[in-house]
């Protein structure tokens, strides 16, 4: 088997301590956790709209023209307090 390039697995690194991260953030197993789905390091507080999923966070939602879930294109943002 060829050797992986350093890029490679310095990215499946990452990819490993994200999903570490977020089965943390899940306890429970709950699939709602109230992390960032695309940094996985900031709690939710938008709701999107038009499709009213809550998984992401300010700044990733700011980043974000499309939804991570589900795709769909974000017409508009609420920011929660929790």
């Amino acid at each position: 088997m060829p050797k992986e390039e350093p890029l490679v697995v310095r990215l499946k690194a990452r990819m490993q301590e994200m999903k570490e991260k977020e089965l943390k953030y899940l306890g429970n197993g709950d699939a709602n956790s109230h992390v960032c789905k695309v940094c996985f390091e900031s709690p939710t507080t938008v709701i999107l709209l038009s499709c009213r999923h809550f998984c992401l966070c300010k700044s990733c939602s700011l980043a974000c023209f499309e939804g991570p879930i589900c795709r769909t294109s974000i017409t508009d943002r609420i920011f929660a307090f929790t």
